[in-house]
C-alpha cells in the first residue's frame, strides 16, 4: 500500500496533509478549515489558557466532524511545573484520552 493511502487511512483524513500547529499563528479556524478541505487540521495549544484551549476545541467540534491534531509540547526548560502547565494539560482529559482512545486508568 502506498504510503499517502497507508497515512490517510490511519488519520481517517482524505489527504496526507498534516497542518503545521504554529503556536500563535494559527487557531480553530485554519484547523477547521484543513480538517474540512480534507487535511489534518491541528490546534496549537502551547501558548493557550486552559480556557482558551477548552473553547477553542468546543469550537472546532461544533464545526467539524473530521479528525483535528490537538498539539501540546513538553520542554525541559521548567524542572518545576508551573500552575499554569498543569492547568494547559489538564484542562481536559477527558476529551483528550476519549479523542486519542486511551482507556481511562
Amino acid at each position: 500500500m502506498a504510503f499517502g493511502k497507508r497515512f490517510s487511512e490511519l488519520l481517517g483524513v482524505e489527504l496526507p496533509i498534516i497542518q503545521a500547529p504554529m503556536a500563535g499563528s494559527s487557531d480553530a479556524e485554519l484547523a477547521i478549515a484543513v480538517s474540512e478541505a480534507g487535511g489534518l487540521g491541528s490546534l496549537p495549544c502551547a501558548m493557550l489558557s486552559a480556557d482558551q484551549v477548552r473553547s477553542s476545541y468546543q469550537t472546532i467540534q461544533q464545526r467539524t466532524a473530521r479528525p483535528v491534531n490537538v498539539n501540546f509540547f513538553a520542554t525541559g526548560f521548567h524542572p518545576r511545573p508551573t500552575s499554569a502547565s498543569v492547568d494547559g494539560v489538564n484542562c481536559c482529559p477527558d476529551i483528550i484520552q476519549r479523542e486519542a482512545s486511551i482507556p481511562p486508568h
